[in-house]
């Protein structure tokens, strides 16, 4: 998601996974910035992604 639209925010990537119906990883179907932000930094520690800022 945020490859594809670089200039979206945590707020707008929980939106965009509510609008999805994804659930988050302890199940619930609601989405908060702080969560997206945290996972989003974890996959930057593992390697996962690049460059957050």
């Amino acid at each position: 998601m945020r490859h594809a639209d670089p200039d979206l925010t945590p707020a707008g990537i929980a939106t965009r996974l509510e609008q999805m119906r994804e659930r988050i990883p302890l199940g619930n179907v609601k989405w908060f910035p702080s969560t997206v932000r945290l996972l989003l930094q974890r996959a930057e520690r593992m390697g996962m992604i690049n460059d957050l800022s």
